[in-house]
């Protein structure tokens, strides 16, 4: 990420649930864009088949992307919860 991404980033709030279901369904998506970028090669033209595999790909590399970016995310989420919770079973009760 450069400079100039880090200044136009912005900040995006979702239930954890929500932010899960988010990716599982670009997942899903980017399986269907793999598919649809297969299937490319049945048009009639070479024009077609061109612009078609252009826009797929873009598709197919920004869900990849956001994707990954999500994962990331629920991994820090999933591993802080983790640690609250280890914390919690080492800390004695207040009497």
């Amino acid at each position: 990420m450069t400079t100039n991404d880090q200044d136009r980033l912005i900040q995006l709030e979702l239930t954890f649930d929500n932010l899960v279901w988010l990716r599982a369904f670009l997942k899903e998506e980017i399986s269907a864009a793999e598919t649809d970028r297969e299937r490319v090669y049945s048009m009639r033209t070479t024009l077609a088949i061109r612009a078609a595999k252009k826009a797929l790909e873009h598709e197919h590399e920004m869900m990849t992307k956001i994707h990954a970016a999500i994962d990331k995310t629920i991994n820090i989420v999933d591993a802080h919860e983790s640690l609250k919770r280890q914390i919690a079973a080492m800390t004695p009760p207040v009497a």
